[in-house]
């Protein structure tokens, strides 16, 4: 027996909505592969020159390959537009998530400056900004397993949306730490600078990812 309209459009959406999840959760995966990339460059800053041009290439490569996933991810999209739901809401998070990887690729570049003038980071601020690095992959990590959850269990969705939330406000304080702790050092202003802008940049990228899953919120009440 066919399906009656409703039931049509419900399928749709469904449909749409898996393949745009598993887009986005790509996308996540390597942008946690980034964070990984960037704190072993923190963690190992004072002996870290050989292996540094690889490492920044990794990254770049890694950018590439998410704003290629983004072009493919938004044309699906164009292509089934008159059947998803909360398409605004989709393309904002996935804009979104691309300014993440942007914001991870310069501080790549602020790391490999660092290094190229044999600027390292004294031990409090390394432990800060490894600190920080670390909640930003928990969220990341929360905002995967949200988007995992979604068409099956969206009330265990909508506590990993919280999760986010919560290592967000971590992220936070351990953002304050590391701005104090710079501040406070004996540091020239230029080293002082770079390292001020990788901890709002780490800080930045905690903000957004809790942004794309307030986008997420949205489409999770409407499949409760």
């Amino acid at each position: 027996m066919g399906l009656r309209r409703e039931e049509l459009e419900i399928s749709g959406r469904a449909i749409a909505d898996e393949r745009l999840i598993g887009f986005i959760q790509r996308e996540l995966s390597i942008s946690k592969k980034m964070v990984k990339t960037l704190r072993e460059i923190i963690s190992r800053i004072d002996n870290v020159q050989k292996e540094l041009g690889k490492l920044v290439e990794d990254l770049e490569r890694s950018k590439e390959e998410v704003l290629k996933m983004q072009r493919e991810t938004l044309s699906y999209i164009s292509r089934v537009t008159p059947a998803l739901y909360h398409r605004e809401d989709w393309i904002r998070a996935l804009s979104k998530v691309g300014n993440i990887v942007d914001k991870f690729s310069g501080i790549a570049y602020r790391l490999e400056y660092l290094v190229k003038r044999g600027w390292g980071i004294p031990l409090t601020i390394r432990e800060n900004l490894l600190s920080l690095s670390d909640s930003v992959s928990e969220i990341l990590d929360n905002l995967y397993q949200s988007l995992g959850l979604m068409l099956t269990d969206v009330e265990k969705a909508l506590k990993y949306r919280e999760k986010v939330s919560e290592t967000e406000s971590r992220a936070d304080d351990y953002f304050r730490r590391s701005t104090f702790s710079i501040l406070e050092a004996n540091l020239s202003f230029q080293s002082m600078i770079l390292l001020l802008n990788i901890a709002e940049m780490l800080e930045d990228v905690s903000d957004t990812i809790n942004a794309v899953a307030d986008d997420l919120y949205i489409v999770m009440l409407d499949l409760a």
